[in-house]
């Protein structure tokens, strides 16, 4: 009986230490995901940043831009998407 306890007890402590290691994989899966995700983001408006001025597609360039954001060329500070664009 007793051997029946603690192999009942182990097997317990065992399959709940293989949902713990297997949570913290999980989080970890998620935060590189979360990682590539921004990378990724950040990677395709640099990207449009150059190719839209240089096409001079400057209404789809003021919308890489924030609500508060600021465009500065020439010395000249412009804020704002639809200001960037005209």
């Amino acid at each position: 009986m007793k051997w029946t306890r603690l192999l009942a007890a182990m097997l317990l402590f065992l399959v709940a230490a293989g949902g713990v290691a297997q949570s913290a994989q999980s989080a970890a899966a998620t935060a590189r995901l979360t990682e590539l995700e921004n990378r990724e983001a950040i990677r395709l408006v640099l990207r449009d940043y150059g190719r839209l001025l240089d096409e001079r597609r400057f209404d789809e360039f003021g919308q890489l831009f924030a609500p508060q954001g600021e465009y500065v060329s020439g010395g000249a500070t412009t804020r704002g998407p639809v200001a960037i664009a005209d």
